[in-house]
């Protein structure tokens, strides 16, 4: 049975799309002052976004593959192997290509090769990257999100395995409120704004919050009645959260969860409104080649490893 949601893999490619903007304008205002180039820069400055739609995404089919496999014989090992045949190939060939030429283009890079290789390989790139200290080449950096996705697939599986429904729920939600307190408690507290924004962007545990707002999503529509529900109540929560928040929060950068906390209604409300125009916009850019397909046949964060 093909379990494959054609609209997600629409979103999927908007937000491939976005993130791809942000850094080509990024780079290409390196060059050049032009005013309308630099104002189209500020625009796809929100690119930023999207990451944290893979993040939910991410969340919500991987929950969603993994509460069907409950079901079936060898649990950890049919998903496990799946993921290592999906990621590591494509990966680490990537890796050694850009190890190849990263030290020719940044001699920088090359001094600190024998610490960043273990962080690499391992996919711990994340955490490295809040040591000030730390270079690593901007060719590898981007892939800071994948290596929080690994550490994620290391974890949540054990969880979805020994949980029931209800304390599925009850996790889910937990874990995300307790880091937007922490999150406001950094903002409050923590001396350097810069410091603390830059900590709940790369820190691990502050950005599984994003994946858990899809997994709860998939968690909640497992019970009976909830996709009515799902398709009652979910674009106006979407529309509610989007304002509010962007109102309360006009800084983001902060470390508000902005983008994943108007995610989980949103995926929601395209699931299960198909007919939608927006909808029938996420079908067409499935069938575009090099957006949402592309990005759902390969890892999301592999498709930024060349930006």
């Amino acid at each position: 049975m093909d379990h494959r949601i054609k609209e997600l893999d629409g979103l999927r490619g908007v937000a491939v799309i976005i993130v791809m903007a942000l850094h080509i304008f990024k780079r290409a205002a390196y060059f050049t002052e032009h005013p309308v180039l630099l104002s189209i820069t500020k625009i796809t400055s929100i690119g930023w976004v999207g990451v944290d739609i893979f993040f939910a995404l991410s969340g919500f089919l991987i929950t969603s593959i993994l509460l069907r496999a409950k079901r079936e014989e060898h649990y950890f090992r049919n998903f496990y192997v799946r993921r290592v045949l999906r990621i590591f190939p494509l990966y680490y060939a990537a890796l050694a290509f850009l190890l190849l030429f990263a030290p020719k283009i940044e001699p920088e890079f090359t001094k600190q090769l024998n610490v960043a290789l273990p962080v690499l390989l391992l996919y711990q790139q994340n955490w490295a990257m809040l040591f000030k200290d730390f270079h690593i080449t901007q060719y590898l950096g981007i892939t800071w999100s994948l290596a929080i996705e690994e550490q994620f697939y290391l974890i949540w599986p054990l969880v979805v395995f020994f949980l029931n429904r209800e304390r599925l729920l009850k996790v889910s939600i937990g874990y995300i409120v307790v880091s937007l307190m922490a999150r406001i408690i950094g903002v409050i507290f923590w001396g350097d704004l810069g410091d603390v924004s830059r900590f709940f962007y790369y820190a691990s545990f502050a950005r599984f919050k994003e994946m858990l707002f899809g997994a709860l999503l998939a968690v909640y529509l497992t019970g009976e009645g909830s996709r009515e529900q799902v398709r009652r109540y979910s674009l106006p929560l979407f529309l509610v959260s989007f304002f509010g928040i962007y109102s309360v929060v006009p800084n983001v950068d902060a470390g508000f969860p902005a983008s994943g906390i108007c995610q989980l209604p949103i995926n929601g409300w395209r699931i299960h409104n198909r007919r939608a125009v927006y909808n029938r916009i996420g079908r067409s850019l499935c069938y575009t080649p090099g957006t949402g397909c592309v990005a759902s046949g390969v890892p999301e964060s592999h498709s930024r490893v060349f930006w």
